[in-house]
């Protein structure tokens, strides 16, 4: 068995992939549609169809649950992009 990637559901995923783009500058290297792989291997899967997906509607969100770890060599210019 080999790890592919990470997967976030989301309820907006245009503007998801345009955060990830705009402020960690990550590109999207699939799309299809309701499913996008983004550089780095983070993938997005919208709200509904993963419902489809794992059939059920009863999917809890919540916080503290996962970590996306990302390194940057220059984090006072990468904080300054964030103003």
């Amino acid at each position: 068995m080999k790890f592919k990637n990470s997967m976030l559901v989301v309820t907006d995923i245009d503007k998801t992939v345009e955060f990830y783009k705009k402020v960690l500058g990550l590109r999207v290297i699939m799309d299809f549609g309701a499913n996008k792989t983004l550089t780095g291997g983070l993938a997005l899967q919208t709200l509904e169809t993963y419902k489809d997906f794992i059939g059920t509607n009863n999917i809890s969100f919540g916080n503290n649950n996962f970590e996306i770890y990302f390194e940057e060599d220059n984090f006072d210019e990468f904080a300054n992009r964030l103003e």
